[in-house]
């Protein structure tokens, strides 16, 4: 079984008071880029070429981002050109 990372960050209210919160409660509200080492964990691999691989550190809030991005991208779309629509 896979072991969970739990990320968590102090917030500070207007009050002066500091409360803990989750990744899944911070003010995400689009996947961010992937400097963002808070929101990204990084893989890299060498040989003959070098990869990095960018992976979530909260899988279903970046699961939760990606569905309402493209929910954005296809309201964009004209009906005939959404993915899915059968006219």
């Amino acid at each position: 079984m896979a072991g969970i990372i739990l990320h968590v960050f102090l917030l500070s209210t207007c009050t002066g008071r500091q409360r803990l919160l989750t990744m899944s409660e911070s003010t995400y509200t689009e996947i961010p880029d992937t400097s963002d080492s808070t929101y990204w964990e990084s893989n890299s691999k060498t040989g003959n070429v070098r990869s990095t691989t960018f992976i979530p550190r909260d899988k279903e809030l970046h699961l939760r981002l990606k569905k309402k991005a493209w929910a954005v991208i296809q309201a964009g779309l004209t009906k005939r050109n959404r993915k899915g629509s059968s006219s």
